[in-house]
């Protein structure tokens, strides 16, 4: 109890609040980074268990192999070296912001009307798959190549937009505290 009132007092001192900010993050760096994929978006599917061979499997796993590879590419060369020492520190203290826009194609019967409204975002996909999966899909094909464990990954923003160019788009933050 007498910890919890210190801890009460502290939080009400400006100067303290300040001065303990001001030193954990001293050498606080932020990397910013923008990842791109051609294609309507992926939507994570759960292990399935076979009986023959008694194991699990992912049938999108090998998209997932080419989507890291895909953004392991598009990480810029001056940044390749410092986040793979990032990723295998476990001791290392980050946080990671991330901004995802799936777009879904816009289905081909469509009438000219109703494609417009859907390429100027009036009309929403309010569709399945559910951007969850989309999530879960893509943060995991970000594993090992922004960061270790996506524990790490603290802020998430996320929309799902109609696009007569299916695509996805996404905005990483890496706000990194010690090394």
């Amino acid at each position: 109890m007498a910890e919890r009132k210190k801890i009460d007092e502290k939080l009400d001192d400006a100067e303290y609040i300040k001065k303990i900010t001001d030193d954990y993050l001293e050498t606080k760096e932020t990397i910013s980074l923008a990842f791109f994929k051609d294609g309507p978006p992926e939507n994570y599917v759960r292990e399935r268990y076979t009986s023959r061979g008694g194991r699990f499997y992912n049938k999108k796993g090998g998209l997932m192999k080419k989507d890291q590879q895909l953004y392991v590419k598009q990480i810029p060369a001056h940044l390749k070296s410092r986040l793979t020492k990032l990723v295998v520190n476990k001791t290392a203290e980050y946080y990671i912001d991330i901004d995802i826009n799936f777009y879904v194609a816009i289905q081909k019967n469509e009438s000219i009307k109703k494609s417009v409204l859907k390429e100027k975002q009036i009309i929403l996909p309010a569709i399945r798959p559910d951007i969850d999966n989309y999530l879960k899909f893509t943060i995991d094909s970000l594993h090992n190549v922004l960061f270790d464990d996506d524990k790490r990954i603290v802020f998430v923003n996320s929309h799902k937009f109609y696009s007569l160019k299916p695509r996805t788009e996404i905005l990483a933050k890496i706000t990194i505290i010690k090394d």
